[in-house]
């Protein structure tokens, strides 16, 4: 992160913590991590400002990306992890991935506990169905919380964590940082597993987020959007039939993981995951 965009990131934390009344400051509790009705975590994103996109064309991909500068105007809670097969489960009845007992991937996971995996095999109307059924939840009602898919800019936002390298923890990803298909590197016990793993199995990045690199690829609530080389805020996609997905998975190398990494499937594709933003109204 350059002191320009941390200095950036801290002012917005301390203004979202004053509001003025009666011409005083009054200090409101903004807590960092939240955790909801179903014992999902979620971690405050300061609003702030980043650049967007790459510097040069993506070799593996086809979508437009100049990098642009992004303002995110609020603050936001993002799932720590993605969101699990038990979690889903909870919410709609039923776990979504081809990886655990009673699924056609069982043999790669015999003997495993799969409930943390994460629910790798939903399309994007089964993610957007999870938010509304979770949103609708009593306790969830009750709290004043409002679920919802990130943004494409949101996502990214979060992923990079202050960071311009291509990845949040640097220039290069190995099996021993995320679960790629990257070749294991030489001397060391860091070999691709093959399968989803365990959520949080892996360091998370600067702002306690797990997994915005590997394990699953994740649904954004937006459509494919045209970037341009002009400052954006809280920029959104179009609602489409193809919406965008980040992160990679653990069956694809680690060049379709990166930051900047996008691309699009119909919204019928199953083989993601995701996580939620919580909005609270109260």
């Amino acid at each position: 992160m350059n002191l320009n965009s941390f200095w950036l990131i801290s002012s917005c934390l301390a203004l979202d913590l004053l509001v003025g009344c009666g011409g005083n400051q009054v200090l409101l509790p903004q807590p960092k991590q939240i955790t909801n009705s179903i014992g999902m975590k979620l971690v405050r994103i300061p609003r702030g400002e980043f650049l967007m996109g790459s510097t040069a064309p993506h070799p593996l991909t086809d979508a437009n990306q100049p990098q642009h500068s992004v303002t995110i105007t609020k603050p936001f809670y993002l799932g720590v992890h993605e969101v699990t097969q038990q979690e889903l489960a909870e919410v709609l009845g039923y776990a979504s991935s081809k990886f655990h007992a009673e699924e056609h991937f069982a043999k790669y996971v015999k003997g495993i506990d799969t409930s943390q995996f994460p629910a790798d095999h939903c399309t994007w109307g089964t993610a957007r169905l999870f938010c509304e059924m979770l949103t609708n939840r009593r306790e969830e009602i009750a709290a004043g919380r409002v679920y919802r898919l990130p943004t494409e800019a949101e996502w990214e936002y979060a992923c990079r964590a202050g960071t311009e390298t291509p990845f949040a923890c640097g220039s290069e990803l190995t099996p021993g940082q995320a679960n790629i298909t990257t070749p294991a590197i030489k001397n060391t016990d860091h070999k691709p597993l093959n399968r989803p793993t365990t959520v949080g199995s892996y360091p998370p990045n600067a702002w306690g987020l797990y997994d915005m690199h590997g394990n699953t690829w994740e649904w954004c609530k937006d459509g494919m959007r045209d970037y341009t080389s002009s400052h954006k805020t809280d920029p959104e996609g179009p609602i489409s039939f193809h919406h965008i997905m980040r992160g990679g998975a653990w069956d694809y190398p680690s060049q379709f993981a990166q930051s900047d990494y996008r691309t699009a499937a119909l919204r019928e594709y199953v083989f993601a995951g995701f996580r939620v933003v919580c909005e609270i109204n109260k």
